[in-house]
């Protein structure tokens, strides 16, 4: 208790005090045959605010209020000023494919330019240049000079230190300019980065080679940046673990995040995430729901045997029975809590009528959607005709059924058998351990 208490007080304080940041994206490309090309991409606090390529050789917000916070006039000199950069790029590229012996070939320079504000107190910023993917030099915020960051940025670094007007311009740029600039867009954009977008969280299960079972939280589709996402068992929440996505971008400007749990087998622990942000008013618990699904045996004297599976849910609590018009069949005791299998006999009788139902009851679920199936498929009618509503967790106590439904109505057909509920899956993430056959719950 004590430890999550702490944590939460640091969240807090952190959350409160994220600071702001403006980034200047560059990258000149020397393509085959000699020609060059020129891309930059301006951000504030992950939202692109403009762009310049060689291409169209103008500067172009991308959001009009930032074009209002900066003005007309800055626009256009910002565009000269790129023009400029451009022919800077190619010089650049092409001396250092000479320091690396290359004389053609596709070849990359790119720059990170950063300044960042906490408060109204600039904290850090730098200019970092990169060769082929590779860091190569950067200048500081708070240093002089420029550091090597390969072999054969040593020469680069002593030639640009030896007074050179790009190193006055990097280092007047991160002390003034970037800083004010970073200013005024925070200004202009207050409606903007204000903004509070929820996020959306589901919580998937996957089964593992081994035995154990993954439990992956995606958060996804939240505004502003910072978030926090753990993990609760039994209530208390545990330490953080290490396979997690960071936060990434969306291309609509929202961000979304992924982070699983390895639990073992037959778990005897109630498992939770817990999802932090700004936009809600208090954490929000998301828990394992059940995942059913039904499968048909036909025996060879025209009977068949119908059997329900509900796994992947938490807590263990749940009751999975089979109900044929309206009345419940005995259950037989099971000795995994954490995956149940029900199954029932339908005997050699055709045109009988009866329907079979599969009932699932579980605390985090809270209401049931019933689909009639399509068409005569003879012996048992294909699909899933109910959804289980798939919701939060609440703290109800009462259990709520979900229906898993097939109808027994013509024995005479020659074709039979059952088609799963479709469910859609997750969207796929850099968390290896979310992404491979995994399983929404």
């Amino acid at each position: 208790m004590a430890l999550a208490l702490a944590l939460g007080l640091c969240w807090g304080a952190l959350a409160a005090a994220e600071p702001h940041s403006l980034d200047i994206l560059i990258t000149g490309l020397n393509e085959l045959g000699g020609t060059h090309k020129f891309f930059m991409l301006a951000k504030l606090d992950g939202l692109e605010l403009a762009s310049y390529s060689s291409d169209t050789r103008e500067l172009k917000p991308l959001k009009e209020w930032a074009l209002q916070a900066v003005g007309v006039r800055y626009l256009r000199k910002k565009t000269e000023e790129f023009r400029l950069y451009e022919a800077i790029s190619r010089v650049v590229t092409r001396r250092w494919m000479a320091q690396h012996n290359q004389t053609g070939g596709i070849h990359t320079l790119q720059l990170h330019v950063n300044c960042v504000l906490d408060g109204d107190t600039p904290v850090r910023g730098h200019f970092r240049f990169a060769f082929d993917g590779q860091d190569f030099l950067v200048l500081e915020r708070n240093q002089s000079a420029w550091v090597p960051l390969a072999p054969g940025a040593l020469n680069e670094t002593l030639f640009w230190d030896a007074g050179h007007t790009w190193t006055l311009f990097a280092k007047e740029f991160l002390q003034e300019e970037c800083v004010a600039t970073l200013r005024s867009l925070l200004r202009g954009g207050t409606e903007a980065l204000g903004r509070q977008v929820p996020p959306g969280v589901s919580v998937t299960y996957r089964d593992t080679p081994h035995g154990s079972a993954t439990l992956c939280c995606h958060a996804r589709g939240f505004y502003p940046r910072p978030i926090r996402v753990s993990w609760v068992r039994d209530g208390a929440e545990i330490l953080p673990p290490r396979n997690a996505s960071g936060i990434l971008p969306n291309a609509d400007g929202t961000y979304q995040l992924q982070q699983s749990l390895e639990i073992p087998p037959r778990w005897g622990h109630g498992y939770a995430c817990r999802v932090e942000h700004s936009s809600l008013r208090e954490p929000a618990l998301t828990a394992g729901l059940p995942e059913v699904s039904v499968s048909r045996r036909d025996a060879p004297d025209g009977s068949a045997t119908l059997s329900c599976r509900a796994r992947g849910f938490d807590p263990h609590p749940i009751r999975v029975s089979w109900v044929r018009d309206g009345k419940e069949t005995p259950a037989p005791p099971t000795s995994d809590p954490s995956q149940l299998q029900r199954s029932v006999g339908i005997p050699q009788q055709g045109g009988d009528g009866h329907s079979y139902s599969c009932r699932v009851q579980h605390r985090g679920l809270q209401e049931a959607l019933a689909t009639t199936a399509p068409g005569e498929l003879g012996g048992l009618a294909p699909g899933i005709l109910a959804t289980l509503g798939l919701a939060a967790l609440t703290g109800a106590s009462a259990a709520v059924a979900g229906f898993v439904v097939w109808r027994r109505k013509r024995s005479d057909s020659g074709r039979s058998g059952f088609t799963p509920t479709p469910r859609e899956d997750p969207a796929p993430g850099p968390d290896p351990a979310c992404q491979r056959d995994t399983t929404p719950v």
